[in-house]
């Protein structure tokens, strides 16, 4: 079966109509997130841990990007805040 020139040209068009009428009905929702608080003892007794870990320590490489998650969600959460 060969496909006439005409035929291949015509069906992206309704498609894709389909597809903006479709996409157009949803609604986007995006949650931040939320960052869990730590009492001042704990921070601080983290920290004293953090500092005791061995050079180049992968833990402590989980740690700085744990820290830049939260950093992000504030961010995040202050930005939804004023809209």
């Amino acid at each position: 079966m060969t496909l006439k020139p005409a035929c291949v040209t015509r069906w992206p068009a309704p498609a894709l109509i389909a597809g903006l009428f479709l996409t157009g009905c949803a609604t986007a929702s995006f949650e931040c997130g939320s960052v869990k608080e730590y009492a001042p003892e704990i921070q601080s007794a983290a920290a004293d841990e953090l500092q005791a870990l061995p050079a180049n320590s992968v833990i402590a490489m989980f740690i700085a990007d744990y820290g830049i998650m939260r950093a992000e969600t504030r961010a995040c959460q202050q930005a939804r805040s004023g809209l």
